[in-house]
């Protein structure tokens, strides 16, 4: 904004000195419409800026409601997948390796 600022200045003066010399009436008018139309662009920044942060708050959000759905999803399956018997010694080996198969079957779906 400054920079812009300052490029206008700058122009403003060359064409302030060309003026002297030659006839500039068509650049000054030209100047005019460009300081013009920057006086409206800043006007405006404000209300697209609150524009722009609302559409960001709200993906924000959204994105946050996400993850705290599949945080939810990882907890709640680390616990089911803890309870699963093959865990427990009580299963026996052949019955532990066998769900030691499903458990990875299942977990390959999830990729």
């Amino acid at each position: 904004s400054e920079s812009i600022e300052l490029q206008l200045d700058v122009l403003r003066d060359a064409i302030g000195l060309l003026k002297q010399t030659s006839n500039m009436e068509k650049s000054e008018n030209q100047m005019s419409e460009v300081a013009e139309q920057w006086t409206e662009v800043k006007k405006q920044a404000p209300i697209a800026k609150e524009a722009g942060r609302n559409v960001q708050e709200r993906e924000a959000l959204k994105i946050k409601n996400n993850i705290q759905t599949f945080e939810n999803r990882v907890k709640s399956y680390s616990l089911e997948f803890a309870k699963k018997p093959l865990f427990d010694y009580a299963t026996g080996i052949d019955a532990a390796y066998t769900s030691i198969r499903a458990t990875r079957e299942e977990l390959l779906k999830h990729d």
